[in-house]
């Protein structure tokens, strides 16, 4: 099979892209690299004839002569969206790809189908702070001293998470849910999302609907599980670096993976189009 004839009849819709490592797997399984862009060059001749009078002393003589025309056409193909669909279809043609994410090891490729959501942690960046304006003005406002008090204990929330969000990483995440109910976590370059995430807010709020595909690495397992429990995993006698495991583990349950999920690494996420 070569790169630039994929043998799929699907037509896929791409919300994510994850171009550096759909290179560098492509790289590796065709001996030829990663095609960037296809040149077709055609070439057209018209001939006519034309005749020329000689006069030489004493002789008086005509000749004929071909006269071709060549027209050389050459067109320009961008065959960067066919890099992830000759991708699919390569490992999957190899059989590399599992699809039940119960049997998969850490680093396995898996392809799953469900349903998600899209959480932006800068948005969270952003609006905090008109959050904690917007109540501090309702505040002022009312006249009803329970219902000042309700929005006093928000506000007190709002500053208190606003604290906590300034310490947090400015992540975009993609919440999953496969069709035998498996929740999956991932982290996505926003650069990579063929849409912004402001603009997906904007249109569907958290839940994208429509049946999405994934295809990606597993990286975690839910509840913490490992492959290999018994393995030496490093212990490292510093009182800072150990102190820091407990901050981590905060930030990950306020903003990160859940206990329940597992993780992936995402190399595209695409729908069928019919």
């Amino acid at each position: 099979m070569v790169q630039d004839s994929p043998n799929t009849g699907s037509l896929y819709d791409y919300l994510y892209i994850d171009k550096e490592r759909v290179s560098a797997l492509t790289a590796q399984l065709f001996a030829m690299g990663v095609i960037t862009s296809v040149k077709q060059s055609s070439q057209e001749s018209d001939k006519s004839q034309a005749k020329a009078n000689l006069k030489i002393p004493f002789v008086s003589a005509q000749l004929s002569a071909d006269e071709a025309i060549s027209r050389t056409q050459e067109r320009m193909f961008d065959s960067s969206w066919s890099l992830p669909l000759n991708l699919l279809d390569k490992l999957s043609e190899d059989g590399r790809i599992k699809r039940d994410i119960s049997d998969a090891k850490l680093g396995d490729l898996v392809l799953v189908s469900g349903m998600m959501k899209l959480f932006d942690a800068e948005m969270v960046h952003t609006f905090m702070p008109a959050f904690k304006k917007v109540t501090q003005i309702n505040m002022k406002n009312t006249k009803n001293q329970s219902e000042k008090n309700v929005l006093k204990a928000q506000l007190t929330n709002l500053e208190n998470a606003e604290e906590m969000v300034k310490f947090l990483p400015k992540s975009t995440q993609i919440d999953f849910a496969d069709s035998d109910g498996n929740l999956i976590w991932m982290s996505v370059d926003p650069n990579n999302l063929t849409i912004g995430s402001g603009d997906i807010a904007l249109k569907y709020g958290p839940l994208i609907p429509s049946e999405w595909h994934v295809i990606g690495y597993i990286d975690a397992y839910p509840n913490d599980r490992l492959d290999n429990p018994n393995a030496p995993y490093p212990s490292i006698p510093n009182e800072l670096k150990n102190g820091m495991d407990t901050l981590l583990m905060l930030m990950r349950t306020l903003m990160g993976r859940s206990e329940e999920s597992y993780g992936m690494t995402p190399l595209m996420i695409f729908r069928a189009v019919s």
